[in-house]
């Protein structure tokens, strides 16, 4: 199950994709247009989404780290990062994912037990969860439950 974000800026990522997308590429000849009000609201414009897009790429790989350090033994792949492309022409993470191990253990709950509750630390690392990570803990909580009824039932010898 993958556990991870996307941050709200991808529309506004988007956005500047398509203004940037009709506008002459960076690093070649002069800036087109006469210097005046326009182009420093422009330039302006450009350094302002690319201090929103270092901090949301911060945040991005630090809510995923979170996902990882966590998730231990259960990580099965990632960090895997959606980006964007800066008006300086860099790629920014702006969304992301862990994918973890959320099946339960067969014929062990004690241990389906103990890999709910750390399926739940992982999923819950982060400062902000997203909605995914959200799903993800109550699922494996579902688990732990489901687990803990097992147990009470091999200790009561099978009765329901």
């Amino acid at each position: 199950m993958r556990i991870g974000s996307v941050s709200g800026a991808i529309n506004g990522a988007m956005q500047l994709q398509k203004v940037r997308a009709s506008a002459p590429e960076k690093g070649g000849s002069e800036k087109k247009g006469p210097p005046g009000p326009g182009r420093e609201m422009a330039e302006l414009r450009e350094l302002l989404e690319l201090s929103r897009l270092r901090r949301i790429d911060q945040a991005v790989r630090a809510h995923e780290r979170a996902h990882l350090v966590a998730g231990g033994e259960l990580v099965r792949s990632g960090p895997h990062y959606i980006y964007r492309r800066g008006p300086d022409g860099k790629l920014y993470a702006v969304g992301g994912d862990v994918v973890l191990d959320t099946s339960a253990v067969p014929g062990d709950p004690e241990a389906t037990l103990r890999k709910a509750e750390k399926i739940v630390r992982a999923a819950l690392a982060p400062l902000n969860p997203s909605p995914q990570d959200i799903r993800v803990a109550v699922q494996a909580q579902i688990m732990a439950m489901e687990a803990r009824l097992e147990l009470a039932r091999e200790r009561n010898g099978g009765e329901e």
